[in-house]
């Protein structure tokens, strides 16, 4: 496992538990207090695609986390 971040993992606990708790930090931590909860962001997006296709589509949360990982899944890899 790298430790590419400045949080080392320096005692016993299980690297499982250790990686979870990381990635709680990452991902509820200073994401949130920059942008907010991200399923509020994706209700605002939906709302802001439904505007723009006038009608022609019902989307909702869910539809925008799909289509973030669709694009993310078509962008060339590095």
């Amino acid at each position: 496992m790298t430790k590419s971040h400045s949080e080392a993992k320096l005692d016993s606990t299980p690297d499982r538990a250790w990686l979870l708790r990381k990635a709680e930090k990452i991902v509820c931590g200073e994401r949130n207090q920059d942008y907010g909860e991200p399923v509020e962001n994706m209700k605002r997006t939906a709302a802001m695609l439904n505007a723009y296709l006038g009608g022609r589509a019902d989307l909702d949360s869910t539809d925008i986390a799909a289509f973030g990982i669709i694009l993310k899944l078509g962008a060339p890899s590095a």
